[in-house]
């Protein structure tokens, strides 16, 4: 038996200023939170974060520009 291969779901919200990492509102201003929102899960998504024989699926709260043009730098 062929041991099945390995999901690595991974779960993102739209980068939508005042609505990602709202805690850090304290320190940074909304477009900042944004940036990091998407730095953070650029940095997940990309080739070689995840074992290279598994599967990596982003699963997104709504369609955005943003994930788009991750999908298409990565072609995940």
């Amino acid at each position: 038996n062929t041991p099945p291969t390995p999901i690595v779901a991974q779960f993102a919200t739209a980068p939508v200023g005042g609505k990602v990492k709202t805690r850090m509102l304290a320190v940074l201003s909304p477009q900042q939170c944004v940036d990091l929102h998407n730095r953070l899960v650029a940095k997940v998504f990309t080739p070689g974060a995840v074992a290279e024989n598994d599967i990596h699926q982003l699963w997104v709260s709504c369609d955005h520009s943003f994930f788009h043009s991750l999908m298409d730098e990565n072609k995940h």
